[in-house]
């Protein structure tokens, strides 16, 4: 319900923007605001935060159901690519949809955070924030940058700063930066208080000495070293997770050309395992084939290892680290955001369409108890075509995303020539 209330508000807002003119909403907001808040600095910077607030939710909002919207078009859009047979179409519309997702990531900005609302109250219970946090929470927020546009604004519709006092302080504050770096030596000075600086210097030892030397230092000097160890072992992990991907990438893009163009012989394999009279609904000449060994599908050795890697990179033990490694490039992050889909080799050849995959698929289907009459069939043909369309876009996607996830490793993994020759530059200056 308040879901709906919220998308109703938001509808109301977005429709009064589009039908309004921009300047006259803005004074009609600075208008209400001076009347509700009477001129009063604080009430009216509260006021103007909290409108804030409001806005970004609903940007955020928008945001959201605007990529939600955009992805699904370019998804549907995709599938009928596949059903069609053009790859081509296919693949332009899955780069696009990883881009959107990329630059939608990106206009989020990061300022509006939504909670968990499946929590176990007890949990909620015992997590409550401590006074010290929750004045720390306030802190936050008083200097965050809502609450300084806040402030700037108050202070414009008060007129109690206007654009030429903020010029006015600009021009000072240039000033006074080129005196300060206006650096002028007095050697007399200098050497008049070197012994003062000397004594300073003897001082800031000892203030760091209990901390340097006392066993809480000691302590996180251990679980320093016990987070280094876990986060090599991670970069590690990646490195060979790159070099198995690597190897059974290009094999993978050929089943996957294989399942597209034979997207109707697999339909046909399908319905042989579900119709128990399909010989007689197609003619005597048809052949009825329950196989999916006389396919051709490939096999990927590298799989099992690849799920086994992941396994141990969101094991307990390692997932915080692997989720630090991953934050710091888009590729990286998005591919850990799939790993739950990559756990199992079972899962991984179910996606990728392989050989064993196909033979796990055509094995759950289950055959129909009673026979189905020819008006019945095309029904039957489109649901499993349907769904194959799905599975192979979903086999393309993932492996896209094995692509830009190996490639963005690489760069960061690897140095540069330019790095090489640099520290190769370096190495000799220290040697001589």
């Amino acid at each position: 319900m308040s879901k709906k209330l919220f998308k109703w508000i938001v509808g109301i807002v977005v429709f009064i923007l589009l039908i309004t003119n921009v300047q006259t909403v803005i004074h009609a907001i600075i208008s209400f605001n001076l009347d509700v808040t009477s001129g009063n600095l604080f009430g009216l910077c509260l006021i103007v935060f909290l409108e804030i607030c409001f806005f970004l939710i609903i940007y955020d909002f928008l945001i959201l159901e605007s990529y939600v919207l955009i992805s699904s078009n370019l998804e549907t859009l995709g599938r009928l690519s596949i059903t069609s047979k053009n790859v081509g179409l296919a693949l332009f519309m899955i780069r696009v949809n990883y881009n959107a997702s990329r630059a939608f990531k990106f206009l989020r900005l990061g300022w509006v955070g939504y909670g968990n609302s499946n929590l176990s109250p007890v949990w909620v219970g015992i997590s409550k924030s401590t006074l010290f946090k929750k004045i720390f929470v306030i802190i936050r927020v008083v200097i965050s940058l809502p609450a300084i546009l806040a402030v700037v604004l108050t202070l414009f519709t008060l007129n109690i700063i206007n654009v030429d006092w903020v010029y006015s302080q600009w021009e000072y504050l240039l000033g006074f930066l080129k005196k300060a770096f206006t650096i002028k030596i007095n050697f007399g000075d200098i050497f008049s208080k070197l012994p003062a600086v000397v004594a300073l210097l003897t001082v800031v030892p000892v203030l760091f000495f209990f901390y340097f030397y006392s066993q809480k230092r000691e302590v996180r000097k251990i679980i320093d070293r016990k987070n280094n160890e876990s986060f090599k072992i991670v970069v590690i992990k990646h490195n060979e997770l790159s070099k198995l991907i690597s190897k059974s990438i290009y094999t993978i893009s050929e089943n996957l050309d294989y399942v597209i163009n034979c997207q109707s012989l697999i339909v046909d394999l399908i319905l042989n395992k579900k119709i128990k009279n399909m010989h007689e609904l197609k003619g005597r000449h048809y052949y009825a084939n329950k196989n999916v060994e006389t396919y051709l599908f490939k096999e990927i050795p590298e799989i099992p290892k690849i799920a086994e890697i992941i396994v141990e990179l969101t094991s307990e033990e390692l997932d915080y680290f692997t989720k630090i490694f991953s934050v710091k490039r888009y590729e990286i992050w998005h591919f850990y955001w799939e790993f739950s889909s990559y756990k199992t080799s079972e899962k991984l050849n179910r996606l990728l369409l392989t050989k064993q995959g196909m033979n796990e698929i055509i094995s759950k289907i289950t055959e129909l108890p009673f026979e189905i009459s020819k008006e019945e069939l095309t029904k039957y043909e489109n649901e499993p075509q349907d769904i194959l369309s799905y599975k192979i876009y979903d086999a393309l996607e993932t492996l896209y995303s094995l692509k830009r996830y190996n490639e963005s490793l690489k760069r960061y993994l690897t140095s540069s020539k330019t790095e090489k020759t640099l520290m190769k530059t370096l190495v000799k200056e220290k040697q001589n």
